[in-house]
C-alpha cells in the first residue's frame, strides 16, 4: 500500500499512536534517568564497609539492567520522532531504503517502521554480521 493510499483517517489514528507512544516513552525515560542517578548515588555513598559483595554486585547488575532498557526506550524513541518526521514530510509508508511501500499490517502493528520487511531483515542481518566483528 502506497502512503498516497493512506487514508487521512488512518494515518491520523497512526500518528495518534506514535504521539502517545513518544509521550509515555519520554516519562519512563526521565524516571529511569533518576531511578539509574539514585542507584549511582547510592553506590557512591556506600565506603566499602559493611556492604556485602552480592549487594554491590545486585546494584550493578540493575543499573546495568535499567541502562539497557533505557538505551532501548531512546532509540525506540528516535524511531518515532523520525516516523512522525516522515509523516510531515509525506513520505510515511515508504521504505527508506528501497522506496517501495511498507505493508500496512506492518505499520500497524510497528507504526514507527522505517523499511519494508526485506529491507528490515537485511538491515538486521548486517547489523548483527557488524556486531560479531
Amino acid at each position: 500500500m502506497s502512503p498516497t493510499t493512506i487514508s487521512p483517517k488512518t494515518l491520523a489514528r497512526l500518528r495518534t499512536a506514535l504521539e502517545e507512544e513518544r509521550d509515555r516513552l519520554q516519562k519512563q525515560i526521565v524516571e529511569l534517568g533518576q531511578q539509574l542517578k539514585e542507584l549511582h548515588e547510592s553506590g557512591a555513598e556506600e565506603d566499602g564497609f559493611g556492604s556485602h559483595p552480592a549487594d554491590v554486585s545486585g546494584d550493578t547488575y540493575l543499573e546495568e539492567v535499567q541502562a539497557s532498557i533505557m538505551d532501548k526506550a531512546q532509540e525506540t524513541l528516535r524511531q518515532i520522532q523520525n516516523a512522525l518526521e516522515r509523516m510531515d514530510r509525506k513520505t510515511y509508508g515508504r521504505c527508506i531504503d528501497c522506496g517501495t511501500s511498507i505493508l500496512m499490517e506492518r505499520l500497524e502493528a510497528r507504526p514507527y517502521a522505517a523499511r519494508c520487511l526485506p529491507c528490515q531483515a537485511t538491515y538486521d542481518r548486517a547489523q548483527r554480521e557488524r556486531g560479531a566483528r
